[in-house]
């Protein structure tokens, strides 16, 4: 039996731990999804996406344990509490838990990288980005979509997320480009719009959407803002941002210090990397002047969901992965 421990409202973990539960299920598993595990079995693999759960489950007596690390818990926690202390007892815990798990599913090459450097640990792992969309077909041809300047931004104001950053930005486009628009989707509206106005942005729309309907309303969008500090949380992250944009034909600005999609993304046209929130690319202005053909933007972007975002290819070497580990316990 394996048994993938979830918890509510975590969309993007879902997506994820799905690809993990069918390549389970094909290679003949009984899956369960569940919030807590009771089965006492020895032989019970225990998929868990916190280190926590890790810690947890071992001590409960189940060694059979798969980690998916989304993130580098220890450099998040510091960001969000400046403490010293729970900083340390996470690095802690993620020693513990490489340690003594059978494979960790990681989301980006630098995430591997910089977990192995920093605990000296070298793991059974496996590569796979976030991401939880498809690609849209119809959302290429929505009409006018490349004619309008309109640009997006999409989630909270946690300040991680540089919204103020992209506001400053986004008015230097707007004083350098006639007749764009900044559209804003966020729970925070009131606090975005005071931002808004106090940059003197003209041209905006602020809205509290559902995450169902993210994907209706960037049909109408063209650009879309993922900016970040240069710090480690956001050099191994792979935000599902990203493939949301690029799905609905969104182009992305968004900062080079995103390593991995940066790095797998070098060679497209229609995607714009930044290195400063100072200055306004090169790229974003003449994209904004010149005609865009939505097939040329479909072909590139189908080419990333069919390598980078492709979720059968992932779930096929998954199972390969899955299966020599698990093939390896039963022999020993």
């Amino acid at each position: 039996m394996v048994y993938i421990v979830r918890y509510e409202n975590y969309e993007v973990t879902d997506y994820y731990l799905d690809i993990i539960k069918d390549a389970f299920l094909e290679l003949g598993y009984e899956v369960k999804n569940t919030q807590k595990i009771e089965d006492k079995s020895q032989t019970s693999i225990i998929v868990v996406s916190t280190i926590i759960d890790v810690f947890k489950y071992y001590f409960k007596g189940y060694h059979n344990i798969f980690l998916w690390m989304q993130g580098i818990d220890p450099e998040e926690s510091y960001l969000k509490h400046h403490s010293i202390i729970k900083k340390t007892i996470l690095e802690l815990i993620t020693y513990f838990s490489l340690k003594v798990i059978k494979g960790v599913f990681f989301v980006s090459n630098e995430m591997k990288n910089y977990v192995e450097k920093k605990y000296n640990k070298k793991n059974n792992c496996f590569i796979m980005p976030c991401f939880n969309t498809s690609i849209d077909v119809d959302s290429f041809t929505y009409k006018n979509k490349y004619n309008k300047n309109i640009f997006t931004y999409v989630g909270s104001l946690s300040k991680w997320q540089c919204f103020n950053e992209t506001v400053e930005l986004y008015k230097k486009i707007e004083e350098n480009i006639k007749d764009t628009q900044l559209k804003v989707y966020t729970f925070s509206v009131e606090e975005a719009k005071k931002v808004l106005k106090e940059k003197n942005v003209k041209n905006y729309v602020v809205e509290k959407v559902s995450p169902n309907e993210i994907s209706t309303v960037l049909k109408e969008a063209k650009f879309g803002f993922t900016l970040r500090n240069d710090i480690a949380v956001n050099n191994v992250a792979t935000p599902t941002k990203l493939s949301s944009y690029l799905s609905a034909g969104v182009i992305p600005i968004f900062s080079m210090c995103i390593r991995d999609f940066y790095e797998n993304t070098l060679d497209k046209k229609f995607v714009i990397p930044i290195d400063s929130f100072e200055n306004i690319p090169i790229n974003v202005l003449k994209l904004c002047k010149e005609k865009i053909n939505a097939d040329d933007i479909y072909r590139e972007y189908q080419e990333i969901f069919s390598t980078y975002y492709n979720r059968e290819s992932y779930k096929e070497n998954m199972k390969k992965w899955l299966g020599g580990i698990l093939n390896e316990t039963k022999n020993k």
